[in-house]
C-alpha cells in the first residue's frame, strides 16, 4: 500500500456530493475530512494567518483564494506536527483504482521527493528521469512546472519550507506556479493515478465516466465512476 503518515482531503461545507463521490476510495485512502475556505466568504483585506493578495491575480477568482488557502493551512498543519509525510486530496478528481499495485515504486520515489504528485497537467520542462524500477510503470519523473494541486504527497521538510516562503513573500501567484519557485525536488509518477473532474457544476448523479489506466501486465481493468 502508499505509504504516508496522513491522508487530508479539501472539501467544501456546500459540496457534500463531492464528498460522497470521494468516498468510493476509501479502500485506497484512509482519509481525514479537512474543511475549505471558501473564497467567496473570505473578506480579501482580512485573510486567515495575515497573507495578503494582489488583486490582479484573485479577481474574480474566489475558488483560486480558497484553494490557496485550504492548501496553506494544511501545510502549516503538516509542518508543526510530528507527520512526516501526508498525502493531500481535492475532492473533484477521478483516482485510478490500480494505485495500491504500483505502491512499491512510488513509495521508493517519495523518499527522495519533496513533492511527488500523483497527477498534474500540462507538463513542461522535464529534468530527468529518475531510474526506479525504469522497466516497470509507473515512470517518475523530475519537472520543473507541474501544473495542479489534486493530489500529491509532500514531506514534513517541504510543507515547512513552503510555509516559510509565503510567511516571507506572500501570495504573489496562482499556488501551483509559486510552489514551484519554493526550490523544492518536485517529482511526477506517469502514467498519471487520477486526473480532475472538471465539469463545472458537476454532481456525482450526473453521469457515469469510465477511464483506464495502467495496471498488471494484460490488466483490462476500467474504473467507473460519477461525477
Amino acid at each position: 500500500m502508499l505509504e504516508y503518515d496522513k491522508c487530508f482531503l479539501i472539501n467544501l461545507d456546500r459540496h457534500p456530493d463531492r464528498l460522497k463521490h470521494m468516498a468510493q476510495f476509501k479502500d485506497l485512502f484512509k482519509f481525514e475530512r479537512f474543511k475549505a475556505f471558501d473564497g467567496l466568504e473570505m473578506d480579501r483585506d482580512n485573510l486567515p494567518f495575515g497573507l495578503k493578495i494582489p488583486d490582479i491575480t484573485f479577481k474574480n477568482a474566489p475558488g483560486r483564494l480558497g484553494c490557496w488557502l485550504s492548501h496553506y493551512a494544511l501545510w502549516r498543519k503538516i509542518a508543526s506536527s510530528d507527520i512526516s509525510t501526508a498525502l493531500i486530496l481535492e475532492d473533484d478528481i477521478l483516482m485510478f483504482k490500480h494505485l495500491a499495485y504500483h505502491a512499491k515504486v512510488l513509495n521508493e520515489a517519495v523518499k527522495e521527493a519533496d513533492i511527488l504528485y500523483l497527477g498534474c497537467g500540462l507538463l513542461h520542462h522535464f529534468q530527468e528521469k529518475i531510474p526506479i524500477y525504469p522497466h516497470r510503470l509507473p515512470c517518475i519523473y523530475r519537472v520543473e512546472k507541474p501544473l495542479g494541486t489534486y493530489a500529491y504527497l509532500i514531506r514534513n521538510e517541504a510543507a515547512a519550507k513552503l510555509v516559510s516562503q509565503l510567511a516571507k513573500d506572500g501570495i504573489k501567484e496562482v499556488i501551483d506556479q509559486q510552489m514551484r519557485t519554493a526550490n523544492l525536488d518536485l517529482q511526477v509518477c506517469l502514467p498519471p493515478f487520477c486526473r480532475p473532474i472538471v465539469k463545472p457544476g458537476w454532481s456525482s448523479t450526473d453521469q457515469i465516466v469510465k477511464a483506464s489506466a495502467p495496471g498488471p501486465e494484460n490488466s483490462k481493468e476500467q474504473v467507473e465512476d460519477g461525477r
